[in-house]
């Protein structure tokens, strides 16, 4: 056993059976290991030579580590905004590279989707968290309104588009995005209702009720595009959601809105004055770390 010991010096294997656990032990010389709940998607890749272990929640739960801290990438996607008049704001969107993921318990929180609401002001979406990571709920969609001060879109994580009050003939204002997770709603113009935001862009690049779109990512190795923003509505015709699961708004007398996708934030679509505005879609939490630090 001795001669074992000197001919693996500084090695695991002369770590145990020397009774310890020299080599990154971690709290109490215990190894790495996991363990989660909230039933998450979870596998294994290869991407450019490296093997990561993913871990994707749909819904809130939890991851706790023991042993040594890793270090781990994550994905933070908010739920988005409801749509009112204007479309609702995509959830915030943030993506972190090489973080230290501390040993414990990490709480997984997944936003939800905000409410829509008729002619009035939509709901915002509710943030997403993990570890010190918050997004935050994009903002619900401005109103078709007599009264002042609702036909603005709300600022969130991307902002909501603008409604119009009608009784002071004043155009609503598209809500503000918060800086590195989304852009601004977009103003109501004449005949249209502002955009929601999206990550990628602001409200109403493409068309004057447009979402902006949002931006696509790959920790459980699919490209998929998250946090696009929801069309408002439009007297014209019906304008898509901005792509990352952006609802669709209504057109005038012709059709409904339609929700944001869920689970990948996007704000829900508008509705003109007499249609239906769609609900915001759910968020989403992805973790990846390298295996080789397992």
């Amino acid at each position: 056993m001795l001669g074992i010991r000197r001919f693996f010096p500084g090695t695991k294997v002369s770590d145990w059976l020397s009774g310890t656990i020299a080599a990154n032990p971690g709290p109490a010389g215990l190894p790495f290991s996991y363990s989660t709940t909230g039933s998450p998607t979870t596998d294994t890749y290869v991407d450019g030579g490296t093997t990561y272990r993913y871990f994707k929640w749909t819904g809130s739960g939890s991851l706790t580590t023991t042993g040594p801290a890793i270090t781990a990438d994550w994905l933070v996607v908010a739920g988005g905004g409801g749509g009112g008049n204007g479309g609702g704001g995509a959830g915030g969107m943030q993506v972190l590279t090489s973080q230290t993921l501390a040993v414990g318990t990490t709480t997984v929180t997944i936003g939800a989707g905000g409410a829509a609401s008729g002619n009035a002001r939509g709901t915002s979406g509710t943030d997403s968290v993990f570890a010190a990571t918050t997004s935050t709920g994009g903002g619900g969609g401005g109103g078709y309104s007599y009264y002042a001060s609702t036909q603005d879109g709300l600022a969130g994580g991307s902002g909501g588009g603008g409604g119009y009050e009608y009784g002071h003939v004043t155009p609503g204002v598209g809500g503000s995005g918060t800086g590195g997770q989304g852009f601004d709603g977009s103003d109501h113009s004449s005949g249209a209702f502002g955009g929601g935001g999206g990550k990628a862009e602001a409200g109403g690049t493409d068309a004057a009720s447009a979402g902006g779109d949002g931006a696509a990512n790959a920790y459980d190795d699919a490209a998929t595009t998250y946090a696009g923003g929801g069309s408002g509505g439009n007297n014209a015709s019906a304008v898509a959601g901005g792509d990352g699961g952006g609802g669709t708004g209504a057109q005038y007398l012709t059709s409904s809105a339609t929700a944001g996708t869920a689970n990948l934030g996007g704000g829900g679509g508008g509705n003109y004055v007499t249609e239906s505005p769609g609900a915001g879609g759910s968020g989403i939490v992805i973790v990846r770390w390298d295996t080789d630090q397992e």
